[in-house]
């Protein structure tokens, strides 16, 4: 069985969606019967099972015959042996058995057209889907360059992140040895504060010390004085006993000078006492003047020591900032890092993605141009065909003209004859009631 045959020559407009015709399934060497069929269906585009004159004239239009219009139109009148307009498949079967070589043009051509649209078709669809790898080879390009957009603002910013973490750990490492340098000068100072209070000590000792001795020097003033008073007072028995006792006169004067030079004594201990008394308090005066230059020292140490602790701690806290600082930075320059790979991976992708799609274009440019060189050739020699076909064909309509002719002129005799023998038979009498006929 013959399958069902695609629209006709004719309707594979542009961009019409048409099926390949019956040249996808009959091959060179299809039979005589399967061409027959072939070619009707092809000539019959409207598929009411019958060829019309304008699907016939039509026909060898489409198929590039280098025929006249009359001509055509005479071969359809040959195959509508009826005269009704049209031609069945009993009149173009017929039809086929007096045009062989036309019917072999007619298959041949008609699967070539189908085999051209194809190749039409398929370079149209080789084209278009390389206009989609251009398409997306020009996006992989604009995204290959917004990649490598996007990689060197990532590189700007790590480079920017590094600086900023330079200088923020060269500001940590500022911070970190002004910091040893207050505790160092708090150490000293603290060490300072120590001695000056050490000094203070030492001081105050001294003036417990020599107010002590102050004390006994005056204590001592004290006793001379008493005993001073003492003397006077015995001086003053004695001069009573002077006067008292005339008797003892001599030896109450050895007492009383006795008592004077005691007296004397005291009077010079008592002197050296208060000197020494005097001594002690301009000490003990000094000693309490040098007790509170130590504690106004020590007043002084501990003021620097506590500015000098506040200095430490503000500088620890911006050590501490700083380090804080340090480690964001770190924490954000990694992060850029982390982005700026991402961003090379990504460029790198897109890179590939672009090649690839630049690959994928060369590919198929080389396929549009394979097909066309090959539809080019095909062409070529579809039109060495056509050449070789146009003597063979001119020639076998020639023939069938000059055949038909001498049928009509056979045709026209035979009818003579007949009306002739007719004619005389109706003229003559018969044999075989007729007397002999005697020959002059």
């Amino acid at each position: 069985a013959v399958p069902q045959a695609a629209p006709g020559l004719g309707q594979a407009g542009a961009g019409a969606a048409v099926q390949v015709g019956p040249c996808a399934v009959l091959p060179d060497t299809a039979g005589h019967d399967e061409k027959v069929r072939a070619v009707f269906e092809e000539l019959d585009m409207n598929q009411n099972k019958v060829v019309e004159a304008e699907e016939f004239k039509r026909a060898f239009k489409v198929l590039h015959f280098d025929l006249s219009g009359a001509t055509v139109l005479d071969l359809f009148n040959k195959a509508d042996t009826n005269k009704d307009g049209v031609v069945a498949f009993q009149e173009w079967q017929r039809f086929a058995e007096m045009y062989p070589t036309l019917l072999d043009s007619l298959y041949f051509r008609a699967r070539d057209y189908w085999e051209d649209h194809r190749q039409k078709e398929e370079i149209k669809a080789r084209r278009e889907e390389m206009e989609a790898k251009k398409n997306a080879e020009r996006h992989a390009g604009i995204v290959h360059m917004e990649a490598q957009h996007r990689t060197n603002q990532q590189e700007k910013r790590l480079a920017a992140a590094e600086q900023a973490l330079s200088e923020i750990v060269d500001a940590e490492r500022e911070a970190k040895a002004r910091l040893l340098e207050g505790q160092r000068d708090t150490e000293g100072a603290l060490r300072e504060r120590g001695q000056r209070a050490q000094d203070l000590e030492v001081a105050r000792e001294r003036e417990r010390q020599r107010t002590l001795a102050h004390h006994e020097a005056q204590k001592e003033t004290d006793r001379t004085e008493q005993i001073l008073q003492w003397q006077e007072g015995e001086q003053a028995a004695a001069l009573d006993k002077e006067r008292q006792c005339a008797q003892v006169v001599l030896e109450a004067q050895r007492e009383t000078e006795r008592c004077r030079r005691l007296e004397a004594e005291a009077t010079a201990d008592l002197s050296s006492a208060k000197e020494r008394e005097q001594h002690a308090n301009l000490a003990l005066l000094e000693q309490r003047r040098q007790t509170e230059q130590a504690q106004d020292r020590l007043n002084q140490a501990d003021l620097e020591l506590a500015q000098r602790i506040q200095r430490a701690k503000e500088i620890e806290a911006r050590s501490e900032e700083a380090t804080a600082a340090t480690e964001a930075e770190k924490h954000r320059r990694n992060e850029e890092e982390t982005f700026l790979q991402t961003a090379r991976a990504r460029e790198q992708q897109a890179h590939m993605h672009h090649l690839e799609s630049t690959r994928a274009v060369e590919d198929q440019d080389k396929k549009v141009v394979a097909h066309e060189g090959e539809r080019t050739a095909a062409l070529q020699r579809r039109k060495q065909v056509e050449e070789q076909e146009k003597p063979l064909l001119e020639q076998e309509v020639r023939l069938r003209e000059q055949r038909d002719s001498l049928e009509e002129k056979e045709a026209r005799l035979r009818n003579e004859a007949t009306v002739f023998h007719g004619a005389r038979s109706r003229a003559s009498p018969s044999p075989f009631h007729s007397s002999p006929v005697k020959l002059g």
